[in-house]
């Protein structure tokens, strides 16, 4: 997960004034933020620990599809980068931002 993070803000960092020589560099970091989206899939929700069989396979159902609908996000903003859509691959790093933060209030339980 930290491998993402880092990966993400680099890119936002990095797209605010995006140069077309660096489109591999780019391309690189959402490389890396889609693997590490694909290997999270696997994973169970810490917030269905302790929830009956039912409900804890229907979070983890809940889960898988927030995860491929961020990876669909991810394709997208790979082939904006690609093609130097710059203004769409902002917005793509925007949604991002916001789908991680509605998976993480859903699916992880609150630190006290």
């Amino acid at each position: 997960m930290k491998k993402i993070a880092k990966a993400l803000k680099a890119l936002k960092l990095d797209l605010k004034t995006p140069v077309d020589a660096n489109k591999a560099d780019y391309v690189a970091l959402v490389a890396t933020i889609k693997a590490g989206v694909s290997d999270s899939r696997d994973q169970v929700p810490n917030k269905a620990d302790g929830l009956p069989a039912d409900q804890k396979a229907t979070m983890v159902t809940a889960y898988q599809k927030a995860i491929d609908d961020l990876l669909k996000t991810v394709d997208t903003l790979n082939d904006d980068v690609t093609k130097g859509q710059w203004d769409a691959a902002n917005k793509d790093i925007d949604s991002l931002l916001a789908q991680e933060k509605d998976g993480h209030e859903a699916f992880r339980k609150k630190e006290k």
